[in-house]
């Protein structure tokens, strides 16, 4: 019993973000030829790598900018890519499915791949404390979050859901300026997920409209639910266009997994809300009904 939780208590250490960015003797020293400009790039790219070297390809590039630049020329492309691919089957394993990812063509591929390797140790780190969101959690969140995640995006703003629904607010922290922060994160993935993203920022201008709707103006309800409705028009429009990218953001579980209503259709999820802007617009003309 004791070697057990020393094991489970190494483990756990090793996913917080700070020991896991912390480099070892051999990688300072690799760290070091980089700087000095003595670092073999061919040699080191044209061995074989596998989803074991993503860890500390990130590491790397984290600790220096110089690794960084060599890993973003065009010609490892194809490299991150297949690594991406292959990473879908670990990050999927927390889910009901397991995939492999399709290429991103708008996308920084290693950029994508780190973003992808952070949020995949904060699902480690869920795994350990499935029923709170942890500080260590979080931090891989944000990480990933900077390389436009589109996992860690969609996972965070539900946290953020979470503490407004149920009042979780902590000290310093405003209801209207988390839902804002979510509006804002799913914005940022508009021009790189397509319909997926849309469909995520029509879920937060829907939470925004819910909140709104108790602590807020009619009119800022039905402002929130008309731009959730224009995001469902843009989630259809650019629906042909996104089928990758809604199969690995959604883990192969399409459309339905970014909304809280469970659609796959945008169209569907835009009548939903035309009804709920209906019924606000009805309860104006006749205020006197229930």
């Amino acid at each position: 019993m004791l070697n057990m939780s020393h094991a489970r208590k190494t483990i756990f250490t090793l996913l917080t973000l700070r020991d896991f960015l912390k480099l070892n003797f051999l990688e300072e020293m690799t760290l070091r030829t980089i700087r000095e400009g003595s670092f073999d790039e061919s040699t080191f790219f044209s061995s074989a790598k596998s989803v074991a070297d993503i860890g500390y390809i990130t590491k790397m590039s984290y600790a220096s900018p110089e690794f960084a630049k060599m890993c973003k020329k065009d010609k490892y492309r194809e490299l991150w890519s297949d690594l991406y691919s292959q990473l879908g089957l670990c990050v999927s394993a927390f889910t009901d499915k397991r995939i492999t990812f399709y290429e991103h063509e708008n996308i920084d591929s290693f950029d994508l791949l780190r973003g992808t390797y952070f949020f995949y140790l904060s699902q480690k780190l869920k795994a350990e404390l499935p029923n709170e969101l942890s500080l260590s959690e979080l931090r891989f969140l944000k990480e990933a979050m900077r390389f436009n995640s589109v996992h860690a995006v969609q996972r965070y703003n539900i946290v953020l859901f979470d503490k407004v629904t149920h009042g979780k607010l902590e000290e310093g922290e405003n209801a209207k300026e988390l839902l804002m922060e979510a509006i804002k994160q799913a914005k940022s993935l508009l021009e790189l997920y397509g319909s997926y993203a849309y469909m995520l920022l029509a879920e937060a201008y829907y939470q925004y409209a819910q909140w709104a709707q108790e602590h807020e103006s009619s009119t800022t309800y039905r402002r929130a639910l008309q731009a959730a409705i224009a995001s469902c028009g843009n989630a259809t429009k650019y629906l042909d266009k996104s089928q990758y990218s809604i199969h690995n953001a959604s883990f192969g579980q399409g459309l339905g997994f970014s909304n809280s209503f469970g659609l796959d259709s945008p169209e569907k999820a835009k009548e939903v809300l035309e009804e709920m802007l209906t019924q606000s617009f009805e309860k104006i003309a006749n205020p006197l009904e229930r």
